[in-house]
């Protein structure tokens, strides 16, 4: 892994789990205005997996739940891309509402 170019499929792995992990962290209610504060920057990795992100990009886990592969086409591109603005609209929103 250089430096200078990304790694991408670590950046895969962190658009699935960041936002999972904010979301069980929000069930802690001793963190939870700090965790609402943060929950926005947690969609930033799929934010720019899709803006940046090379099509065609795999990550097999065969570990877990009998083989997840996870990949990136064009149309996947789009979703991620309009999914993660939505989410950091609805967390900006949650953040304000607090």
């Amino acid at each position: 892994m250089s430096l200078l170019l990304p790694d991408y499929s670590l950046i895969l792995l962190l658009a699935v789990l960041l936002p999972l992990a904010m979301a069980l962290c929000l069930a802690a209610p001793s963190i939870r205005r700090r965790v609402i504060l943060l929950a926005p920057l947690s969609a930033v990795p799929a934010l720019v997996l899709a803006l940046a992100g090379p099509t065609g990009l795999t990550l097999e886990l065969p570990w877990l739940l009998k083989r997840v592969v996870l990949s990136m086409d064009t149309v996947s591109r789009v979703f991620l891309g309009f999914t993660s603005v939505l989410y950091i609209a609805s967390a900006w929103q949650a953040r304000a509402a607090m």
